[in-house]
């Protein structure tokens, strides 16, 4: 009985980081913070584990799956905050679409809603991509997010459409 409480203990934990991170920052969410904060965050609750484990007995390969879940959880959660955050152009012409409007009246539309400039503002509030003489490109914090979220999709054999 006591592994199913940590185990609802471990998926907790995330909801509870995901409710005060975003209740601190809204919809300002900046995924180099938040990873980086689920970081220090992960190493206080895993502190305080090593801390207690003389109180607590759990098996190597419990602790190991209680880690994999974590870590499951937390970038499950990871690779969605954007919905929670962003209203998708996919989403956006999809939904003025189902109407059967012509491309000026969407392009108008996409214009008006200021969807790719508010995008690059927030990239480069990220701190993901910069601009030197009207060029934009990666930093080098952008190409490691790039190079890891590539990888990951790649492993994990997920195919972006949209």
């Amino acid at each position: 009985m006591d592994k199913i409480a940590y185990t609802f203990g471990i998926i907790l934990l995330i909801f509870i980081y995901n409710k005060t991170y975003f209740f601190f920052n809204k919809k300002k969410v900046v995924f180099y913070d938040y990873f980086q904060k689920f970081i220090y965050f992960s190493l206080i609750v895993f502190g305080l584990l090593f801390f207690f484990r003389a109180n607590i007995y759990l098996t190597h390969t419990f602790i190991q799956s209680l880690i994999g879940l974590y870590l499951i959880t937390f970038f499950s959660i990871f690779f969605t905050v954007s919905l929670k955050s962003y209203e998708s152009p996919t989403d956006l012409m999809y939904k003025f679409l189902k109407k059967k409007t012509n491309f000026k009246k969407l392009y108008l539309f996409l214009k008006k809603k200021k969807i790719v400039s508010s995008r690059i503002k927030d990239l480069k509030n990220q701190k993901l991509i910069y601009e030197n003489k009207s060029i934009i490109s990666l930093s080098s914090l952008g190409l490691n997010f790039c190079r890891v979220y590539f990888f990951l999709m790649k492993f994990l054999n997920i195919k972006c459409k949209g």
